[in-house]
């Protein structure tokens, strides 16, 4: 993209030297006198060159942006898929694991380089991964989720908060239903 935008500047640049060097003579001045307009043509050159460069920069900057962003949006949902899942049964909360697991290999290991060659999101490619993240989400809402998770359930909310000092459970910052804090 830079040496696209390289080579159009110079381009541009060098197509009014050439009109204005073309419209000299045939305004009546000669061609080896120094004209005041010749600073003015390299000083707009250079200012169209810096516009351009900057406007490529900004869209490529929003786009590392963007990708950065959307990396850490996902891992953030992962994590706190993760965190969630100690109120799960043990079984449930290892395959769950397991799958995410192995979803995030896929998307660094398949995803991330097809999306490097340009790959189409609607490529072939991209259902590897999103296997693993379907099972996990069909692996959930088979669960019983009433008797499969407990709000109140100290053992699931002390190895989520293990390692958060000054973060109570939610049991002992907040009254329940009847007005009573979990026991």
């Amino acid at each position: 993209m830079f040496l696209a935008v390289l080579a159009l500047s110079l381009a541009v640049c060098w197509l009014l030297i050439g009109l204005v060097r073309f419209a000299i003579p045939r305004l009546g001045y000669r061609l080896d006198e120094p004209l005041p307009i010749r600073d003015s043509i390299i000083n707009a050159c250079g200012a169209l060159f810096a516009l351009i460069v900057a406007f490529s920069a900004v869209g490529i900057w929003n786009d590392a942006v963007s990708a950065r962003t959307a990396v850490q949006r996902e891992a953030d949902a992962v994590e706190t898929a993760l965190a969630l899942s100690a109120g799960l049964p043990e079984e449930t909360r290892s395959e769950l694991s397991k799958g995410l697991q192995d979803y995030l290999r896929d998307v660094v290991a398949i995803d991330w380089p097809a999306m490097a060659r340009s790959t189409p999101l609607t490529d072939a490619v991209f259902d590897q991964s999103e296997k693993h993240l379907l099972g996990a989400i069909h692996l959930v809402s088979r669960l019983n989720t009433a008797a499969a998770y407990s709000p109140c359930s100290t053992s699931s909310w002390r190895s989520v908060t293990q390692g958060w000092p000054g973060w109570p459970p939610p049991w002992q910052a907040s009254p329940g239903r009847n007005g009573s804090r979990c026991d």
